[in-house]
């Protein structure tokens, strides 16, 4: 009798608590029911709503639910400023195109500038990976006129975009800083009608060579 009542009360504590963390982890502050506050300081963003938000995120990539998961990554990385979250909202994206082969990605309702948008963010919480995958996605865009190119679910070529992400990265103190100072030269030469900061570049030549 007394192991029926843990379980029982161990379900209801699983059932109780799954629709508050997914509430949280998906932006909102309130539940049904009459729970208004996420936690007694009125704080609807502290570090143990973070780690649950956390450790759901992970196991949902994990049992590779991306849509779910995406929406976990929306909120880290917005709300929280988790970098990584942004960061990971690039692999979680193409995880997911190759998981629906038959879903369009107007039915998944997220672009790759959605996915930019996060970088991007990312980026400017000094996480180096998303500057250079926001670069990547600039540097290789589709270029006008490319059969591919597909409204909001391919990015377009800009070079002056992609040599902004690979600058910051350049002047940071990443393992990649090297390799980005290459790419905003290269890039400047390719694109020599329209120049970023000479100055600066000439610099990056004058130290590659």
């Amino acid at each position: 009798m007394k192991l029926l009542k843990v379980f029982v009360f161990i379900l209801c504590v699983v059932c109780v608590s799954t629709p508050l963390v997914f509430a949280i982890c998906n932006g909102n502050n309130s539940v049904d029911g009459g729970m208004s506050q996420t936690n007694a300081s009125n704080d609807p963003y502290s570090s143990e709503d973070f780690a649950k938000c956390i450790e759901e995120r992970d196991q949902l990539l994990e049992n590779k639910d991306y849509r779910k998961a995406f929406s976990y990554l929306r909120t880290l990385c917005e709300k929280y400023k988790d970098s990584e979250s942004c960061n990971l909202t690039y692999s979680t994206y193409f995880a997911m195109q190759e998981d629906s082969v038959n879903v369009s990605p107007s039915d998944q309702n997220i672009t790759l500038y959605e996915v930019l948008y996060y970088l991007d963010l990312g980026c400017k919480l000094n996480n180096y990976d998303s500057c250079i995958k926001a670069a990547r996605l600039y540097e290789y865009g589709s270029k006008p006129g490319a059969s591919s190119q597909v409204k909001g679910y391919n990015v377009a070529y800009d070079a002056q975009e992609a040599k902004k992400y690979y600058k910051r990265v350049c002047e940071s103190v990443s393992d990649n800083a090297m390799d980005a100072c290459s790419r905003v030269v290269e890039l400047s030469r390719q694109n020599s009608n329209v120049p970023l900061a000479d100055s600066f570049v000439d610099n990056l030549v004058k130290k590659l060579n």
